[in-house]
């Protein structure tokens, strides 16, 4: 740093000998042709001091550095860099991650051009872009991450060396935390390291320009708006849709609106090991991405006007009639089921894909069945009385609620019968564990249980127009189970297979989106 580097070392590590709250050691990774800085380290007790002998390139020294601390967080500072007054500006960078909020941070900072007189407030802010040179976070100073699987540095780059960064660690580490409080003063001087890249090598940003572009191509990415921390069956489809995306090799975030969340995922969908969540406001709204919209929210389309929208029509009831824009090409039209598919023919839709979803496979619990039927209270509940009170008695009736998962395994497989007169908005969930669990699956017409591609069972277990026959009808399939439970093989066999149905679904959207993305490029170009 042209001589002065020693100085401003030692004016840093005054301010770090200041913090509290935190345990720390610095590690100074030295490339200097002097022992300035050695000597300056040795004032300091909590500095650790490593000579490097490597290229003297900015990104190889920084790589070396982070490469020998064994800490759980790392804090960047370059040595012309300052924290701020505060004692506790060091806990406020790392204790977000040490809290397992994220898993990286980025503090507010200042600038000085004398170590004395601050200006030039500035709130990082990360974006979809930041690759191509416009920093909205600023140097890696304000920088605190979790050392654990950290991407390095690229020793090709020093113009955009922290950018480049920025870009690879939102990619490995998630959202960046942003710590609204000052922590760090960054100097502006005609001898820092930008400063004298800038000067000496004005034309080299061109060439690092083009490499960013080609490390960084943009890929179609897709987004499934979600509710954060619900729990239902339409929720653990968009889990699933999410997960299968990314296994089958696109790039698919589920975002929530609302307050910003430590953990927007319900324990019990954490096994989708594959999920990405985010923040709406870190969408990237561009017209090769596309938003996933659950056909209850419907209302928002317009609120992603510069980007891709499909409604994925994971029931059809449950939009009420809100969205009625079929014509539109420009939507693309998901469905969960047959009944969905021929809605939207029906209505006129053209751009339709399908987008399954599947049932977990599941321990199946051995046990003795029982002159049982079981049903799910929320389900159609005056056609279940109904049914009950014109059934012989002996035959007892199980309501599946308020049980664990668990709880409600170990019901249905001591059931014989699974009855469900709801709706059928979509291609619901219990229908089909209950057939895995080996009840025979008595239905109404109505909805996707009108559609034998989504209940492929005989027609003669799908009921149309209740009347007092009804009960006599599951006394002799309960009578009978032995010998009517093989009829139901092929559903479970169906079942069975829903998993890869829906992987060959993700593979086909990842291809549509990208055909999306080449057209958006020529009509661009």
């Amino acid at each position: 740093m042209s001589g002065v580097g020693a100085e401003y070392l030692n004016a840093l590590l005054k301010t770090v000998a200041h913090q509290e709250g935190v345990d720390f050691k610095a590690i100074v990774s030295d490339q200097s042709t002097d022992s300035k800085v050695e000597e300056v380290c040795k004032l300091y007790d909590f500095v650790e001091y490593h000579r490097f002998d490597g290229p003297r390139n900015p990104c190889d020294n920084l790589n070396h550095c982070i490469s020998k601390s064994d800490a759980k967080v790392v804090k960047i500072m370059f040595q012309d860099d300052l924290f701020c007054s505060p004692k506790d500006s060091l806990l406020k960078c790392v204790k977000p991650i040490l809290n397992g909020e994220c898993k990286w941070t980025a503090s507010a900072c200042l600038h000085s051009r004398d170590g004395v007189h601050l200006s030039n407030p500035m709130t990082p802010r990360y974006h979809d872009s930041i690759h191509l040179g416009n920093n909205t976070v600023s140097s890696p100073s304000v920088i605190a991450f979790l050392n654990d699987g950290a991407p390095q540095f690229d020793n090709r780059l020093q113009m955009l060396l922290d950018v480049d960064w920025y870009k690879r660690m939102r990619s490995e580490f998630g959202d960046l935390g942003v710590v609204k409080d000052y922590c760090v003063v960054n100097r502006v001087h005609d001898k820092s390291l930008g400063s004298m890249i800038l000067r000496d090598n004005s034309d080299s940003i061109k060439k690092e320009l083009a490499l960013v572009r080609e490390k960084h191509k943009i890929e179609e990415r897709m987004y499934i708006l979600f509710p954060p921390n619900a729990e239902a069956g339409g929720v653990e489809s968009i889990f699933q849709g999410c997960d299968s995306i990314n296994r089958n090799g696109g790039d698919c975030w589920l975002v929530y609106e609302g307050e910003h969340l430590k953990d927007p995922i319900p324990e019990k969908y954490k096994c989708y090991e594959n999920v990405k969540t985010s923040h709406i406001s870190n969408v990237d709204m561009n017209k090769k991405n596309l938003m996933i919209l659950p056909e209850v929210f419907t209302d928002k389309i317009p609120d992603f006007s510069d980007m891709g929208v499909a409604i994925w029509w994971l029931s059809v009831d449950n939009n009420h009639g809100k969205f009625r824009d079929f014509a539109n090409d420009d939507i693309l039209h998901l469905y969960q089921s047959e009944y969905a598919k021929d809605f939207l023919v029906r209505n006129g839709a053209n751009n339709i894909l399908p987008f399954h979803d599947y049932i977990n496979e599941f321990e199946i619990v051995e046990s003795e069945r029982q002159n049982l039927v079981c049903f799910n209270p929320a389900k159609g509940l005056e056609k279940t009385r109904f049914i009950a009170n014109n059934t012989p008695e002996g035959v007892g009736f199980v309501p599946l609620s308020g049980m664990s998962k668990q709880d409600m395994i170990r019901a249905m497989s001591a059931c014989k019968i699974y009855i469900d007169f709801g709706h059928h908005p979509g291609r619901d969930r219990i229908p089909r564990e209950a057939a895995l669990l080996g009840c025979l699956v008595i239905t109404s017409r109505d909805g996707s249980a009108g559609f034998h591609e989504d209940i492929p069972v005989d027609e003669r277990y799908k009921i149309g127009d209740l009347n007092p026959s009804i009960g006599a009808l599951l006394n002799d399939l309960i009578q009978n189970y032995d010998s009517e439970v093989s009829n139901f093989d092929h559903y479970r066999e169906v079942i069975s297979g829903q998993k890869s149905a829906q992987d060959a679904d993700s593979i086909g959207l990842i291809s549509h989106v990208r055909e999306m993305g080449k057209n958006v490029l020529a009509a661009s170009i």
